[in-house]
């Protein structure tokens, strides 16, 4: 299972978390280039074409550490970093806030499928979406996990 996807599970799983999002919870595998947009995700918007709070999960490449490494299996350490995008219609941060909160204790120390437990890496609060979304209220957080890749 990809780690968006465990994330994803996880996450759309809480009912404290579904609250704040109203909008919904995302993978990035399942949307077009342009992420989250009327046309690639409907429910994040009200009737009158806002932004409903939202979530977009996404993963970076894998990249292999050498902590372990058989050659004879073969096998070696790695680590991935899942990308956990939170947007709301511009002018208001109180459920990005919210979410940011109930996101850092489902995620903080979850053992991945495969892996270890996640860990936060960084966190960008109050910040503006640039691009499709028009400048839409925008958080984000980085989890890190480990794993061994075969």
């Amino acid at each position: 299972m990809a780690h968006e996807d465990d994330f994803v599970t996880l996450l759309a799983a809480d009912g404290t978390l579904t609250a704040i999002l109203t909008g919904g919870i995302y993978k990035s595998g399942t949307l077009g280039p342009l992420g989250i947009t009327r046309g690639t995700a409907a429910a994040a918007f009200d009737g009158n074409g806002y932004l409903l709070p939202c979530a977009l999960v996404k993963e970076r490449a894998v990249v292999a550490i050498a902590d372990v490494v058989d050659y004879n299996t073969p096998l070696t350490s790695a680590r991935q970093v899942v990308e956990v995008w939170l947007y709301q219609d511009q002018g208001s941060y109180a459920a990005l806030d919210n979410a940011r909160a109930r996101i850092f204790t489902l995620l903080q120390g979850y053992m991945v499928s495969d892996g270890f437990e996640a860990r936060l890496a960084q966190q960008f609060t109050r910040q503006r979406e640039p691009g499709a979304l028009a400048g839409a209220s925008m958080a984000r957080q980085d989890w890190q996990v480990f794993f061994i890749l075969e």
